[in-house]
């Protein structure tokens, strides 16, 4: 995956109508938490469907497609506790692949470059478990005890796929990378990192990772960690609940699952990541309170995202939890 040199041609291959600044020009409408003013991108985004909202499950957390898009896999609470579900990428009724013990706080949730395995980040068991894509009962991934594990990101690799886990270990927060067999090592640990979400990694290597209060309390930051530097290309925003973040197949654009400064309604942050310009999808997410994890399948430009609220935000008859799947 190799990044455009041509940043205006790439973004209108890939979001159709995705106006950065050598591109027509859009008025600003939205603020971000300096009070800068962002432009509107809706048109951007083809289509944003609904594939699954609470029943069988409350308040989803994270998501994430199979490698070929057909099916998403999310994380989100039930009375039999919180687990991992799925459902067809075309909507229907979801699956309960586990909930429950031994799992106690289920968070980001990845998917195998073969599309075989799950992984899902527990806080609370301070580990990650792996589980079947087909459901069954999840184990442990060796090396991950003792991270408070909260996201989870795969990068396929010919020689093995390469877990990353965001989270805490030890009293200090960071980014561990874990290949089967190994021990974890540490892609980046301590300062400036203060609460790191989600993650997503380039081609080359570098991670971008979404800190919910990275600027300061409640007002995040996106670092981006390249040859063991940590550098901020986007601060003072809102992050989501569960803040998640996803490059586009060829690693033009990161997508971050972000909130309304101002209001309690849900928006995608755009950054082009050879000008660092950004921009605001609100189209269709804007109707939900919360803002959760956001993935795209390693095989195409299809993301999904989901609307957690957050601890004790759970979804109600009025306002049911959803999960989306958002094609540009």
């Amino acid at each position: 995956m190799v990044r455009s040199r041509n940043a205006c041609v790439a973004l209108t291959m890939l979001w159709g109508a995705l106006l950065v600044a050598a591109c027509v020009p859009v008025a600003p409408v939205v603020r971000d938490g300096a009070g800068n003013s962002l432009p509107l991108l809706n048109e951007a985004i083809h289509s944003v469907n609904e594939v699954a909202r609470s029943g069988v499950f409350d308040d989803p957390i994270d998501s994430t497609p199979a490698p070929d898009g057909s099916i998403i896999y999310f994380t989100a609470t039930s009375p039999s506790g919180e687990g991992v579900f799925s459902v067809p990428s075309t909507g229907g009724e979801p699956a309960i692949l586990h909930a429950g013990a031994p799992m106690l706080a289920a968070r980001g949730i990845a998917v195998s470059g073969d599309g075989q395995t799950l992984f899902v980040a527990d806080p609370n068991a301070r580990r990650v478990w792996m589980l079947p894509a087909g459901g069954g009962m999840p184990q442990p991934v060796p090396g991950t005890d003792d991270i408070a594990a909260v996201g989870v990101e795969i990068r396929p690799a010919p020689t093995g796929d390469e877990l990353y886990v965001t989270g805490e270990r030890d009293g200090l927060p960071g980014v561990w990378r874990v290949v089967s067999g190994e021990e974890p090592a540490p892609a980046y640990v301590g300062a400036p990192l203060v609460a790191p979400m989600g993650v997503a990694i380039a081609g080359d290597g570098t991670l971008y990772v979404v800190d919910h209060d990275g600027f300061a309390p409640g007002r995040a930051a996106v670092m981006r960690i390249a040859e063991g530097v940590a550098t901020p290309i986007a601060k003072n925003f809102r992050a989501g609940h569960q803040a998640g973040a996803a490059l586009t197949i060829d690693d033009a654009l990161l997508v971050v699952s972000a909130l309304d400064i101002d209001r309690e309604q849900a928006q995608v942050l755009l950054i082009n990541l050879d000008t660092l310009d950004r921009g605001v999808v609100t189209k269709v997410v804007a109707a939900n309170p919360g803002s959760g994890g956001v993935h795209r399948a390693h095989e195409m430009n299809r993301f999904s995202w989901a609307d957690y609220r957050g601890p004790g935000r759970g979804g109600s008859s009025q306002q049911p939890g959803h999960v989306y799947v958002v094609d540009p």
